[in-house]
């Protein structure tokens, strides 16, 4: 006996066909199905994965959708979350972690990333898959070689969580060297025997200066005014 699986297109005749051929006697036995009808709706489900994985491939972000995996005891829509299983991954996703999605999508996290419950994107995706209620936050992330900013997005979906996630990293590390610069100044403003005081100008539709800005009071200008800097900065001259 043998089965196979072949296009035909000969004699006019184009399709699929699954056939089954049977020794018979002296002769053989060929049957056949048409499952051209099936097999079309396969490369179209096929011809659709592929292009929604060109698409999230092609999004400059982190996109991630897992499964849940839940202790045995506990029903299979319910109960505590011990795991996830990849669905999906992007190309952006599996370039942090110097894999491929292939080398992801249908693995147990765990499996590839050994004790990563104990970090705060599992807790994450656990509160999100078992509450079923979304959830953001951004952290310095530092984990299985993996290092920068990033802003996650995780929301619920079907028994899992999809996630989506932004690196931030060059916009955090402006941010930290725009404040480290901003400390250093106020640290030699507050260094300085005399009192300080930087202001900017407010202008009416005329471009006469009606009052001014605070926009930095040291130490010394505390001490002489009375005046608390954090009361002041940002405060107008005219109100203080």
């Amino acid at each position: 006996t043998m089965q196979y699986v072949e296009e035909y297109q000969y004699f006019g005749i184009h399709g699929w066909f699954d056939y089954n051929i049977q020794k018979l006697d002296d002769g053989f036995l060929l049957t056949f199905t048409d499952i051209t009808a099936l097999k079309q709706a396969e490369l179209e489900q096929q011809r659709q994965r592929t292009l929604l994985q060109s698409i999230v491939d092609n999004v400059p972000m982190g996109i991630v959708l897992a499964d849940s995996l839940r202790n045995p005891a506990d029903n299979a829509t319910a109960g505590t979350v011990h795991d996830f299983r990849y669905v999906l991954s992007n190309r952006f996703n599996a370039d942090r972690a110097n894999r491929t999605p292939a080398d992801l999508n249908g693995r147990v996290v765990s499996e590839v990333f050994p004790g990563w419950q104990a970090i705060p994107l599992f807790a994450g995706m656990q509160r999100v898959a078992e509450t079923r209620q979304p959830y953001q936050y951004s952290e310095p992330y530092e984990h299985f070689g993996i290092k920068g900013w990033f802003d996650f997005n995780i929301r619920p979906q079907d028994n899992g969580v999809l996630v989506t996630y932004a690196d931030v990293t060059p916009i955090k590390e402006a941010e930290l060297a725009q404040k480290r610069q901003a400390d250093h100044l106020q640290y030699v403003l507050d260094s300085a025997l005399a009192a300080i005081a930087e202001y900017e100008a407010i202008r009416d539709e005329q471009g006469q200066i009606i009052d001014f800005y605070f926009r930095s009071f040291n130490r010394a200008a505390e001490q002489m005014t009375g005046l608390r800097a954090e009361n002041v900065v940002g405060g107008r001259m005219l109100e203080m």
